[in-house]
């Protein structure tokens, strides 16, 4: 096997500009061609390149709408603790 033919999954993260696991990824979904020799992937440097010409990187993950918190307490909390409060005052005369 000519050793220049292939990569590792480790170089071909570094040619696409992308971590390895995303390498691991494209590979495992069949969008990026390469065969597992062992327990690791190559990559043909030629397919690779040819993958790299319309690949385009996703940065970061999907961003979420986040509901935020308010510190208020909510209505049904606020009676029982004014109700509390009244029992204490009236019991306390």
């Amino acid at each position: 096997m000519d050793t220049g033919r292939y990569v590792s999954v480790i170089e071909a993260a570094e040619i696409l500009g992308v971590h390895r696991h995303t390498v691991k990824n494209l590979l495992k979904r069949g969008q990026l061609k390469g065969e597992v020799v062992g327990n690791t992937w190559i990559v043909d440097r030629a397919e690779l390149e040819e993958f790299a010409k319309t690949y385009t990187p996703k940065v970061g993950r999907p961003r979420t709408i986040r509901r935020r918190r308010s510190n208020a307490l909510p209505d049904s909390v606020l009676a029982q603790i004014e109700a509390q409060s009244d029992w204490d005052n009236k019991v306390g005369s």
